[in-house]
């Protein structure tokens, strides 16, 4: 007998288990359903009556439930379970729908107990890292290709259906061993007649099995058997899971087999796709998003009160605060023109210039004259004519009314005699 049974793993979970645990729930609801199909009449043929080994035919039909004669005639009409037409046929054509069906099906108690142990060990390593949306196309996908390989494989050699969610496990198994190869599975190891508990690494224990299978079905001449039938559902798992590492489909934190292999050789990491985030995380970036809303929230009303009191430079701390938080955040049109007339009212002169660029920058209103002010403060206070007049040169003066059109005229006029005079502009 094997030597391992696994029983649970420790990998780090990015998804909850939820389709593993919804693919093992339908295993087990359609156990009952099996068994109460009505029984049924199948047509048992052969096209090659001497290469065919009768008594291990029928000896192959009761261990798969088939209630079988003693003596089996060729073309012959049996009685056969109710499940027999969804198992998967070998040697009657192509027949689709038992690719699916086969999948949920199993022989008795014991084949589907030990399937789902291992369905829950090797799923938890799998949907742990691609959610369940995509384990459930692994799953089904890897389990429909198997099976249809499995019929196409002995399409003319008719012998009796196989079933079980054995193939697709293997496949689950060999991805598990591609991306988490490190991780350990709680196993228990049974030889010399003792027991043992320990950590086996999914490696390993995929290796063992799948090997194991191998060499059977070598020996026994690759003829249709339940090892080469794990052996084809491991084979299409390898493919699918070393798909999925070569398009970087799947992000396994560098603990894959191929960036292990890259680690040892020393060669340069390959790269990687941003990995998709878990549940949890997302819960968490929701979390602090709402944190962060409470925080500017409280921080915008404080910059509305700072302002309503005349405090400029608490209005300028609190808003250094709110693009810490948000760094996208920017000054309203309310906000800066309240800002700039206090800034103006306590004579900040540079401040004011600076702020009033940032106005000029993002809003539209109150242009004309927020440059009147500019060019005001550049000629009155900062005693820079040539600056004034390039300030000057900005304004549409079809848009000035009749007080803006007094001041533009004076500004322009006091500039332009200052630079006449010879006057420079001082620089800070």
């Amino acid at each position: 007998g094997r030597v391992f049974l696994p029983l649970i793993s420790d990998a780090q979970l990015r998804f909850w288990p939820i389709m593993t645990g919804v693919m093992i729930l339908l295993n087990i609801v359609a156990w009952p359903i099996q068994m109460s199909l009505p029984e049924t009449t199948a047509s048992i043929h052969f096209d090659q009556p001497d290469e065919v080994d009768i008594q291990e035919l029928l000896r192959q039909m009761r261990d798969r439930g088939i209630d079988a004669p003693e003596q089996l005639e060729f073309d012959d009409v049996q009685r056969v379970p109710g499940w027999y037409p969804f198992a998967l046929s070998h040697g009657n054509g192509l027949n689709p729908l038992q690719w699916l069906t086969s999948m949920y099906m199993h022989g008795d108690v014991l084949h589907l107990v030990g399937n789902m142990i291992f369905l829950w060990v090797f799923g938890l390593v799998v949907e742990g890292r691609i959610g369940a949306f995509w384990f459930a196309a692994v799953y089904l996908g890897c389990g429909v290709l198997q099976n249809a390989l499995g019929q196409m494989m002995f399409l003319f050699s008719p012998a009796p259906p196989s079933l079980g969610a054995s193939g697709v496990i293997y496949s689950l198994m060999m991805i598990a061993a591609l991306w988490a190869p490190g991780d350990n599975i709680q196993s228990i190891i049974i030889a010399f007649y003792r027991v043992w508990f320990v950590p086996v690494p999914v490696l390993i224990l995929a290796a063992f099995y799948f090997l194991a299978d191998l060499g059977s079905s070598i020996f026994g001449g690759f003829e249709l058997s339940t090892p080469l039938l794990h052996v084809t559902g491991g084979v299409v798992g390898l493919a699918v899971g070393a798909a999925a590492l070569a398009m970087n489909l799947v992000d396994c934190d560098d603990l894959d087999v191929w960036s292990r292999i890259h680690d040892v050789s020393g060669k340069q990491p390959r790269k990687k796709r941003p990995r998709r985030k878990t549940q949890e995380e997302l819960k968490q970036e929701e979390n602090q998003k709402g944190e962060t809303a409470a925080r500017l929230e409280i921080f915008y009303r404080s910059l509305t009160e700072h302002l309503a009191d005349g405090n400029p430079t608490q209005a300028i701390a609190v808003m250094k605060q709110i693009r810490r938080n948000d760094p996208d955040a920017e000054w309203t049109e309310g906000h800066l023109l309240k800002l700039i007339a206090l800034l103006k009212q306590q004579q900040r002169w540079d401040e004011l210039l600076h702020y009033s660029d940032i106005f000029l920058e993002n809003f539209t209103s109150r242009r004309t004259s927020l440059l009147l002010i500019q060019a005001h403060t550049q000629l009155e206070k900062k005693h820079r004519p040539r600056k004034t007049l390039e300030i000057l040169g900005k304004i549409d003066q079809s848009q000035l009314d009749a007080k803006q059109r007094q001041s533009f005229v004076h500004l322009v006029q006091t500039a332009q005699a200052k630079v006449r005079a010879g006057d420079l502009d001082f620089s800070d």
